[in-house]
């Protein structure tokens, strides 16, 4: 409990014991004694939030941060300041220490998108303004402030997939501040990301389009490069500069990818792709113009400062076309649509290196191809397997039946090439080892299951006897059977 301390000089001081036991004196000079109170009360707070190790309340965290420099390093000396002003953070110096803390374990590209939003936050709120003080409908206002901005030498306004995105990465940073306990409740909580699909920039690069763009190339490796990600669905520049010669098996005709932007995912550091044929010859040049101990694929543009995407777009225009929305994403999301419509999609998805949800909402596209078979009633031209060439059921089981009934009278042949007609589709497929007994029974077919690791009750279930009327013939017929056997038995017994 701290205590406020008068001099006969009017001097004040305030005495306490603080969280580690020690008795300690705060000299505060010449003040009222309803000055010094203040600061005593502030101090009594500070050593129960010490104690208790909690942050500060926002009255605590406002006072800490109105005090002079000079004083807040008194403060200091005294053991008092340690943590005491994380609720009076501000947002530039929370995202200043924030994204030192990112730099080094996240991807290159996600801390670019990450600074987009850091740079629209500061525009915005500014960087002195404390995080307390961000409230929801301030969240709410920066959505529209994204709206509203531009961006870019054209000064374009931000497209809605974009807009959903920074606002989504804005909730990330502020959860992580919440985390820090630098602010109560993430004010981004409720504020909708919606939906991240840009239709407007899905585009489809047709064959005749690429062969355009790859015969315009400089040399071999860009040629290389644009069919690698058109016809292998690569990642450019990620899995396309760290492709090397170990990677590719002539023999087996397969290409391994190495995959740095789902490598933290467990079995997504690389995938296996197919040597397709359009992409082989393009292979084949590189690798006869690499020296001897050349190790990766692509040796000319694997430099970081090398802006892929500038060059690629000189080439388009070069080629005399004009430039897709996306265009390294374009090339590989063509090549999963056409991929899609000859093999299934989970096929389609270990090649390309996405899933399924992820290739529906930013892959898969609707081609002119695909109206024109709708419209011709061709359709796609799926496989499909001739019943006639399927193979029998138990093929040894059904060899060794036909050598019994080899000399069998050819009623009995009849009634089992009856039974075998049958269908029999919905039973197990070893069903036919219990096949023991064959009748025709007024033309139609009759069979049942052995039942010698059966019960009776389950063998009148698995019996199959179809509902016809009997003849009075087949009625007087049995009636001759059951008497004889009657009298047999009765003679037995005599």
């Amino acid at each position: 409990m701290a205590c406020v301390v008068s001099r006969p000089n009017g001097l004040k001081s305030i005495q306490f014991v603080d969280f580690q036991g020690k008795r300690r004196e705060l000299r505060l000079g010449k003040l009222s004694s309803t000055q010094a109170d203040k600061i005593c009360s502030k101090i009594d707070c500070m050593l129960s939030d010490a104690a208790l190790g909690r942050p500060h309340d926002l009255e605590v965290a406002g006072w800490l941060k109105s005090l002079s420099p000079k004083f807040l390093k008194r403060l200091e000396a005294c053991c008092l300041v340690t943590g005491a002003s994380m609720l009076a953070k501000t947002l530039g110096e929370f995202l200043e220490e924030h994204f030192a803390t990112i730099k080094t374990v996240v991807k290159p590209g996600t801390f670019t998108m990450y600074s987009h939003t850091r740079r629209n936050l500061l525009a915005h709120f500014g960087a002195d303004r404390r995080l307390r003080d961000i409230s929801v409908q301030d969240a709410h206002d920066f959505r529209q402030f994204l709206l509203t901005s531009t961006s870019g030498r054209n000064e374009r306004h931000l497209s809605k997939a974009t807009v959903n995105r920074r606002v989504q990465v804005a909730r990330t940073l502020f959860r992580a501040a919440a985390k820090r306990k630098y602010l109560e409740e993430n004010p981004f909580t409720d504020v909708a990301a919606g939906d991240q699909t840009n239709k407007a920039r899905k585009f489809f690069v047709q064959e005749e389009v690429v062969d355009k763009v790859i015969a315009a190339c400089p040399d071999a490796q860009w040629r290389l490069m644009v069919a690698l990600a058109r016809y292998g669905g690569a990642r450019c520049p990620s899995e396309i500069v760290t492709l090397k010669w170990s990677d590719v098996n002539w023999e087996k005709k397969a290409v391994t990818l190495n995959s740095p932007k789902t490598e933290h995912h467990t079995g997504k550091e690389n995938r296996v792709i197919p040597l397709f044929p359009e992409l082989e010859k393009y292979l084949l040049e590189v690798r006869q113009e690499a020296e001897p101990r050349a190790t990766h694929v692509i040796t000319r543009y694997r430099s970081t400062s090398a802006n892929l995407r500038t060059q690629f777009g000189k080439i388009i225009k070069n080629a005399g076309l004009v430039a897709w929305p996306k265009l390294w994403h374009n090339l590989r999301a063509s090549r999963e649509t056409e991929l899609c419509n000859k093999f299934p999609l989970h096929v389609v998805c270990e090649w390309i290196g996405n899933s399924p949800d992820v290739a529906r909402d930013h892959y898969l596209q609707v081609t002119d191809e695909h109206f024109a078979r709708a419209v011709s009633g061709t359709g796609l031209s799926l496989p499909i397997s001739d019943p006639a060439e399927k193979t029998p059921l138990n093929p040894p089981q059904q060899t060794e039946a036909s050598e019994e009934n080899s000399g069998k009278p050819k009623e009995c042949e009849s009634s089992s090439a009856s039974v075998s007609s049958c269908d029999c589709s919905g039973l197990p497929e070893d069903s036919a080892q219990f096949l023991i007994s064959t009748s025709e029974h007024m033309g139609v077919p009759r069979f049942e299951l052995g039942t010698s690791s059966l019960s009776a009750t389950r063998s009148n279930q698995l019996s199959y006897t179809p509902s016809i009327p009997e003849s009075p013939s087949l009625r007087l017929t049995a009636f001759k059977s059951s008497h004889a056997g009657a009298n047999a038995a009765a003679k037995r017994d005599v």
